[in-house]
């Protein structure tokens, strides 16, 4: 739930801001690498994009490479400054984006400055981990989704089941269902933190109580466990730095976690459910993901700590959201969680305006670099839009790549529902060993449907989560139970269709977009080319190629 609801900022290749204009340029020891008309482009915003670059891409600092970021730079400084962006600049899904933007930023450095700057590793824990990065653990584990489901496994083992026959219930990948859910052998670092704290401190033939990981619930059974001999003082304080930087790593989330506990209790949100069904109510996500009646409703909607949130305060808040979060505002819960994380960030965000920390200077910085991401963004879809591809590239490209332009693959597969997992393992055990599973059907699925096989064939993204599994079963095998709801369901493939090439001339825009991504780059470039042929840009490659990377070795391959 805090994981969910905490808004945080993350991101590898920062580019930076938009260019400054002479006349506010930064310190005078600060030199210019480029001027773009009467822009300028200096050595330290060159060096911050570069340095981050290389580290994210892990490649080797070269000529080559210097001079393409740098001639990115100067696209950027000419499609902001020197064309015409009215479009983007009064575009109001671009407008929220960027508040979104800005006030994550803000969250970011509060959750850095008040949660991961409290973090540290001691000694102890660094030569725990040191151990544990030289021992290889074995084992296998039962996997489930609920903590439900993990305590009725946990319930059968202790009655005798086997990992192995659980495993053939609980699994669709078919490696762990035939090997009672072996993982092999696997070292610190490998599995989840959680998950690894667990088997460390078992015992070989010892079998967990179900584990809490970020994927659901585990239950492990440890099969083996070995360790290097012969571990030295020296090695483990060549280690210690690494291994301390790697410790504090797996503490950020539960440290995240603490510290919004610490500020608000989820829980304690109450909801006014007239308030909620008239905000819910007012949403037309099908049409303009705008309200039909923003900023009317003065009824209170949610309440925390005597603090009361009006209606169309929150419509105001909700409608500032970028659209791929109100997209998943599609029923009452989900709008009540997206309040509570909207009531979490009203309170993170009030104690960093409190602490000052929207006006850090570290703060300004960072969201300059995503307002020059977010344009980019922006531009490149308003150019790719109005650029013309030939019509002869366009079906050379659909008939090079037919296989990208398939109609959708169709099943035709019965189902059996029921309400208790056990009933639905049990049907599937008798299935498997020859029942008929249409009389299994008629007998016991809550729901009516076809069980003659003559049933009709539906898209396979019907199916959702469960599409590439469906696919990938034998026609006539028995797959799940898979939990839906609060249901079980079993299914039986019995036919399948391939896709088949599309229509060019009913998909030739999908096509055409399609062309203009892949050839974005160099189209994007075709359209800075022209914006020079009015802008004076001129490139100091002195400075250039003198510039030292300060702290990076520029003739080796960067980690």
């Amino acid at each position: 739930m805090y994981s969910c609801i905490l808004l945080c900022l993350t991101f590898l290749l920062a580019s930076p801001g938009i260019s400054k204009n002479k006349d506010t340029q930064g310190p005078s020891n600060d030199k210019v690498l480029a001027s773009v008309g009467s822009h300028t482009i200096t050595l330290n915003e060159f060096s911050s994009r570069y340095t981050d670059y290389l580290i994210g891409a892990g490649i080797n600092d070269n000529n080559i490479v210097r001079e393409s970021i740098l001639l990115n730079m100067i696209n950027e400084v000419l499609l902001y400054n020197y064309d015409t962006n009215s479009s983007i600049f009064s575009n109001s899904e671009y407008q929220r984006e960027l508040e979104a933007a800005r006030k994550e930023t803000i969250l970011a450095y509060l959750k850095d400055q008040e949660v991961y700057k409290n973090i540290t590793a001691s000694d102890d824990e660094i030569r725990e981990a040191f151990v544990r990065a030289n021992e290889k653990i074995a084992a296998r584990h039962l996997y489930a989704k609920s903590k439900e489901e993990a305590d009725e496994l946990y319930e059968l083992l202790k009655i005798g089941v086997s990992f192995d026959d659980l495993a053939k219930q609980v699994f669709t990948d078919s490696v762990l269902k035939n090997n009672g859910g072996y993982l092999g052998y696997f070292t610190w670092g490998d599995m989840d933190p959680a998950f690894e704290d667990a088997a460390y401190s078992m015992k070989i033939g010892e079998i967990s109580k179900p584990v809490k990981t970020v994927y659901g619930y585990s239950i492990i059974k440890v099969e083996d466990k070995v360790t290097r001999p012969l571990l030295t003082e020296n090695e483990y304080l060549n280690k210690k730095d690494h291994l301390s930087q790697v410790v504090r790593m797996r503490k950020m989330k539960p440290f995240e976690r603490e510290y919004v506990k610490s500020i608000i209790d989820p829980d304690k949100i109450k909801f006014n459910e007239k308030g909620i069904n008239n905000i819910f109510s007012d949403l037309s996500l099908a049409a303009s993901t705008e309200f039909k009646t923003p900023g009317t409703g003065s009824n209170g909607c949610a309440s925390y700590e005597g603090k009361k949130y009006l209606q169309f305060d929150m419509e105001r808040e909700i409608n500032q959201l970028p659209l791929y979060q109100k997209n998943k505002i599609n029923n009452i819960e989900n709008l009540k969680a997206v309040i509570k994380g909207l009531i979490l960030r009203d309170t993170l965000f009030n104690i960093a305006s409190d602490k000052g920390y929207d006006t850090i200077q570290v703060v300004n910085d960072t969201f300059n670099k995503l307002t020059t991401d977010l344009f980019m963004k922006y531009k490149t879809m308003e150019v790719l839009k109005n650029t013309q591809v030939a019509d002869s590239i366009v079906y050379k490209y659909y008939k090079d790549n037919i296989t990208s332009f398939l109609s959708p693959r169709e099943i035709n597969a019965k189902e059996l529902i029921v309400d208790k997992k056990q009933l639905a393992d049990s049907l599937k055990m008798l299935a498997v060993k020859g029942a008929d599973f249409n009389m299994l059907i008629e007998q016991h699925s809550l729901q009516n449907n076809r069980a003659d096989g003559n049933g009709e064939f539906s898209e396979i993204d019907k199916y959702g989560f469960l599409k590439d599994t469906l696919w990938n079963t034998t026609t006539g095998e028995i797959a799940g139970p898979f939990k839906i709801e609060n249901y079980f369901v079993l299914f039986q493939v019995v036919g399948k269709k391939d896709g088949k090439p599309m229509d060019y001339d009913s998909i030739k825009n999908r096509v055409t977009n399609a062309v203009k991504k892949e050839m974005s780059r160099s189209l994007m470039n075709n359209y800075a080319d022209n914006l020079k042929k009015s802008v004076k840009i001129k490139i100091n490659y002195e400075v250039l190629w003198d510039y030292k990377i300060s702290g990076l070795s520029s003739k080796s391959k960067l980690n």
